[in-house]
């Protein structure tokens, strides 16, 4: 929900036209699907023949919590895009809303301080992330999910001794034309359960602290 104004100028030939528009987002509510969150914000979007510019906007979370976006998008008349995206000063932000019903890899609630960038023509971005989980993070992993053991899991079950504080995970060929590197340092304050059945509620729940590389690629 929400209302746009714009207002520009068209100038140039009709084989090269030059523009330049603004375009103004006012009290904007939305929902991110796959993370069931509801961000509010307010922005300016400077659009040409060659960027569409994003002023510094207030993203607000439904907890009223907030980070900064900022950045440009490059274009040749609307084709060949490439991002350069800022997501930054999050305080607690809510990164995760979700139920077991609406992701069968990993479901539950996410707070974070930290921030990202997006960058990349659209058929390559790059998702670059570092991240504190905050109070309030539960984060559920069914164990017959894709991030179950094996080889190829994200869950390994070693023995006490060979375990470590900072840990890697990197995976391969999931997403076409899309990478994540992410640095999480999980305090605490985070609570992760691995779910044996969801029916009869039996879980491992764990809690610690350390530093988490995620990569996709």
């Amino acid at each position: 929900s929400g209302n746009v104004r714009a207002n520009g100028q068209l100038t140039g030939s009709l084989a090269k036209p030059e523009f330049d528009c603004n375009v103004d987002f006012m009290g904007v509510t939305l929902m991110v699907d796959y993370l069931k969150t509801i961000y509010s914000f307010s922005t300016s979007v400077n659009i040409n023949e060659q960027l569409l510019t994003i002023n510094p906007t207030e993203i607000r979370d439904i907890n009223d919590h907030r980070g900064t976006l900022a950045g440009v998008i490059t274009h040749t008349n609307f084709s060949n895009f490439k991002t350069n995206l800022k997501f930054t000063d999050l305080n607690d932000f809510q990164l995760l809303n979700t139920g077991s019903k609406d992701n069968d890899l990993f479901y539950g609630k996410a707070f974070a301080d930290g921030g990202l960038t997006l960058t990349g023509p659209v058929n390559d971005l790059l998702l670059d992330a570092k991240f504190k989980g905050t109070k309030g993070t539960v984060i559920n992993i069914p164990l017959s999910s894709g991030f179950g053991g094996g080889d190829d899991g994200l869950i390994h079950f070693v023995s006490r001794d060979s375990t470590r504080t900072k840990s890697n995970y990197k995976r391969s060929g999931t997403l076409s034309g899309f990478a994540i590197n992410c640095m999480l340092n999980v305090t605490k304050d985070a609570e992760i359960n691995i779910v044996l059945d969801e029916q009869q509620g039996d879980k491992i729940r764990g809690r610690g602290a350390g530093d988490i590389k995620l990569e996709l690629t």
